[in-house]
Parts: structure tokens; sequence; C-alpha cells
């Protein structure tokens, strides 16, 4: 052990495989892919020159591909606002179905952005795709956004929005416990005692976080109700581990069971909590652990990689497919079965091609060294330092040795990213010191970027996703994990075992952890895996994973 939200997690080979499946058939020959418009291949590669190229030329921002997108929103979605600008300003209005654009951009705390669309005419309550009716105040209020939370309302959006559960901007601002976002809310007219499905209001959320101040403004504000008092528990480690891995696999069987995607969350965290429970002598199914690695072995696939590396232009094709996930996605697979301990010569591995699943993912490499991470799943596909560390160690566990030479210098490209670049959120402080510890960087380096982490830690025991925002059980996990498995923090350490008492005290009776939602809805509608948590449950699961592997390891062995 290591010790999107656009769309579900499907395999580049699934998208490749279905160009035009109809002729291939028809004529007995592989379909060819669809060209990837010079726009949208300019706006891929950061190169607003040619970008400004192609819009002289007469190329259209508007004209939506094969999967629906036009330049403009792939600008968006990949986070290039000086490319956004420029496609945007010869558009008066942005076509309806593309609305959906508004809450990812707001999602992304894309303010500029965010305004170019709003003069555009895009509602202020333009809601995500998918089946959560959520709106871009509800996205930006989840992450306390403040200075988007302004423009949106100022540009008319509802402060007391509810999606399909009955969520509001106020409640989801209380749970990320930002006062200024719930202030702002306040000042506009949010009503304190709206109700969610579960009958949970913005004081039940207060409660929960245990901050009294904001229990205290809601009061004053007119909230009603009791809250409930949390009790701390008093399971030992192990005891608490035990509960949150048995939770995880059977969540991730039924996963496998009701969804034919991949995921980056299920199959990936059940084969780490696994591998951990298997070297630390907690109990887990190993059938359980068979079916998911068996799953996650798959992605991209031989034949879909095979594809993809035909030409420089089925490259670009196959790292756009699925919303161009595929960098995050395969090298997120290969990751993960580095730390179920699965090697390059495994027959399993062999039996579908590994080594060329690994040169792919080199060849999705950007000229910078990086790999971008597509479509953002908010915290868990947000950036591209997770994108970059994990497919940089993947090249080096799962590279043909033919490859060598080719590998070792993206490898070297990418630590010379990873160091060259600032993280600025929790998930990118830790992939950027896991992608140094795997590159091999310079020790002092490592620890430099190890000790970061560590001063983060707040005062309950806890980190948090965001700067001074609520700990939660994903980000104290996952740092935690990160810290003791690049070698940077012993379980016996002040911080480590402050960290694990804020897990304890936050482990809910039935074993999980509740982490809420700040992702943008994906296309896949939500489903039930029988995790609790509701529509919380996705995110939630993968806190609970990484917070029971922190204790694992914590437990004596």
């Amino acid at each position: 052990m290591w010790g999107r939200t656009i769309t579900c997690g499907l395999s580049a080979a699934v998208l490749l495989v279905g160009w035009d499946q109809t002729i291939a058939r028809s004529q007995g020959r592989p379909p060819a892919p669809p060209a990837v418009a010079p726009l949208t291949k300019a706006v891929w590669l950061d190169d607003l020159a040619g970008v400004r190229q192609h819009l002289a030329a007469g190329e259209d921002p508007t004209k939506a591909d094969d999967q629906g997108y036009t330049p403009w929103m792939w600008a968006i979605l990949t986070g290039n606002t000086p490319s956004v600008a420029s496609l945007l300003d010869g558009i008066r209005t942005v076509p309806v179905e593309a609305h959906h654009m508004l809450p990812l951009a707001a999602g992304q705390n894309n303010l500029a952005v965010v305004r170019q669309l709003l003069q555009r005419g895009v509602p202020a309550d333009a809601t995500a795709t998918g089946d959560a009716h959520y709106s871009a105040l509800l996205i930006a209020a989840s992450s306390g956004y403040v200075d988007v939370m302004k423009v949106l309302l100022d540009a008319g959006a509802d402060p007391n929005w509810q999606d399909r559960h009955g969520d509001t901007p106020l409640m989801a601002a209380v749970r990320i416990g930002v006062p200024d976002a719930i202030q702002l809310l306040l000042a506009k007219g949010a009503d304190t005692n709206q109700t969610d499905e579960l009958h949970r209001t913005a004081l039940t959320w207060a409660g929960r976080t245990g901050r009294a101040e904001l229990v205290a403004l809601l009061r004053s504000r007119g909230a009603r109700g009791d809250i409930a008092v949390r009790l701390a528990a008093t399971l030992s480690p192990r005891a608490a581990a035990e509960k949150g891995a048995a939770l995880v696999q059977r969540s991730a069987t039924t996963w496998l069971e009701k969804q034919t995607c991949f995921s980056c969350h299920h199959p990936p965290m059940a084969l780490r909590v696994a591998a951990v429970a298997r070297e630390r002598g907690f109990p887990f199914d190993e059938s359980v652990a068979r079916a998911q690695f068996l799953k996650t072995r798959g992605l991209p696939g031989a034949p879909g990689a095979q594809r993809s590396l035909s030409s420089p232009e089925a490259t670009l094709r196959g790292t756009l497919g699925n919303f161009a996930s595929a960098s995050f996605g395969n090298s997120t697979a290969l990751s993960a079965l580095i730390d179920f301990g699965a090697k390059r010569d495994d027959p399993d591995l062999q039996a579908v091609d590994i080594s060329t699943q690994a040169l792919f993912i080199a060849r999705m490499q950007l000229s910078d060294g990086s790999w971008r991470h597509g479509g953002p799943r908010v915290p868990v596909e947000s950036n591209d330092f997770t994108s970059t560390a994990n497919a940089a160690r993947a090249l080096e566990a799962y590279g043909a040795s033919e490859n060598a030479a080719e590998l070792n210098e993206r490898v070297g490209r990418a630590r010379t990213w990873l160091l060259r670049h600032t993280a600025a959120t929790t998930d990118e402080r830790v992939f950027r010191l896991l992608g140094l510890y795997w590159t091999k960087a310079d020790a002092g380096e490592i620890h430099q970027q190890g000790e970061i982490l560590k001063r983060e830690q707040n005062r309950d025991g806890g980190w948090s996703q965001l700067r001074n925002v609520n700990s939660d059980a994903y980000a104290t996990g996952l740092v935690l994990v990160a810290l003791h498995a690049s070698g940077q923090l012993s379980v016996s350490d002040e911080s480590y075992t402050r960290g694990v008492r804020y897990l304890l005290s936050t482990q809910e009776e039935d074993g999980s952890w509740l982490v809420t939602k700040r992702a943008v809805p994906g296309t896949v509608p939500w489903f039930d895996t029988g995790f609790p948590h509701g529509k919380f449950q996705t995110i939630s699961y993968v806190g609970t994973a990484w917070a029971t592997i922190a204790l694992m390891y914590a437990a004596p062995n």
C-alpha cells in the first residue's frame, strides 16, 4: 500500500469501440475515430494563440462534437479561463442545453467564467445535468465560494433553492462551516427553517458540526428546533476499522451488481482497503477483493489502448473520451492495482496487456509534463496533481522495458512539473507529496511538502478539504495515509494520534463517516449502494475507506 462530475467513469475502450459501430460491422473493419476539431485541440493543449488563430480562420466555437461538447464548453471543463474569454467573445447567448456549464464553473470557483456565462443570458439558477437538480448557488455554497455566491445572488439566484432532496444553499454553507457564506445567504433572505427530505434543517447541520457559534447565529435569525448532541465514540482503532471495512466491502459488491461503469471511487478504494486489511490482519472477503481487482484491471483494456496508440490523433481522441476522464480514470486504476500488490508480470495483468495500458497513459501526457484530470468530480477527480502523480507511478510500475527510455523521460518531466507548481487544496498537496515520493524527488522536497500538510492539521485533530472549512474524514484519512506511506509521519507521532482521535470521535454507529457532497452531480442517476448517507454516500464511501486505512495502520498488528 502506498503507502465529473460530468459522467460516470466509463473506460476509454468503451468509447473507442463505440464509434459508428453499425458502419464498422457492415464493412468488416474497425471504425475510424471522429476527428478532434482543431479548435478543441488548441483548447486542450492550452494553446491560446492557436485558439485565436482558429477563430480568426472562421472555426465555429459553438459546434458540438460527438460527446455534445463545443470548444468553449471544453475550455470550461478544463478550467482554461483565457480560452473561454476568447471563445465566448463572439457568442451572444449560450444554448439552453449548455446551461449546466454554470454550475460546473461555480464548482471550480471560476469567478470570471461565471460572470461571462451570466452576461450571455445563462439563468443564475441554471442547474447541473443529472437527477439532483443542483443549482450553481448550491454548488458554490457547498464549498464556501463566497465571491461566486455574491455574483450569483446579485444576478438573481434564489437563496432558498432546493434540490430534489430538499437540500438548500444555506444547509450546504453550514455543513462546510464558512461564516461569510452563511451570513451572505441570510442577508439575501435565506430561510433558516426549510427542511430536506429527512426533515433536516440548517440548524440540524449546525448541530452536527459541533460549532456552537453557528448554532447561535442561526437561532438569532429565527431557526427553530432541537439539535442532537453527538456522543464521542469509544471504539478502539481496530474495532472502528473493522466496522468501516465491512461497510466498504458490502457497498463495493453492490456497486458491481448495479453499475457497469468502473468508477474512480468504489473498486480502487475497495482494493486499497483490502490490501491493508491483508497486511494488517483485518478481515476482508478475498472473493470481494478479487471481483474488484478484475473490474479494475480491465480499465482501459488492451484493445482500446492499442487503438489510442495507433496515431497521435487517435491518442488525443482517446484522451478526450468520456469527457476527458481517461487520464485520471486510467491512472487511478493502475495506481490502485499497485496498492493491491499486482506486479507487471502477474498473469492476470499480462492477460490485459498492462504495459500497453501504461503506454497509452504515457502518451496522454501534456508537453509541460502533467496529465489532466478531465471532468471535475470534486474532490476525488479535481486536480492535475492527482492525475500526474498516479500516471507517473503507473509508468514506473507497469511500463514495458522496451519503452524504458521514453517512460523514464516522461516520469522526469512529471517530477519537474510537480516541483514547479504550487498546490492549493488538500488533495493537491497530498498528491504533490505522493507524486514527489513516487518519482524519487529530492528527500528535502518531500519532507518540505510533508511539513506543509502537518501544519494544516486543525484544532480538532482533523484536516479539511479546503482551508478554513470544517474537518472531515475524507481529508483526514487521506492526509494520514499519505504522510505515513511517504515516510513523513509515524503512527506513534502526536499528529497521527490526534488524527486518529478525530476519526474515532466522528465515526457513525454504523461504522461509516459522513462526508458531505461538493461535486457537481453527474449524468449517471444516483442510486443506493447500501452505503449510508443518501445523496452523500459516494464521497462518504471514499472518506470511510481512507479513514479505515488510517485506523488500520494505527491498530496493533
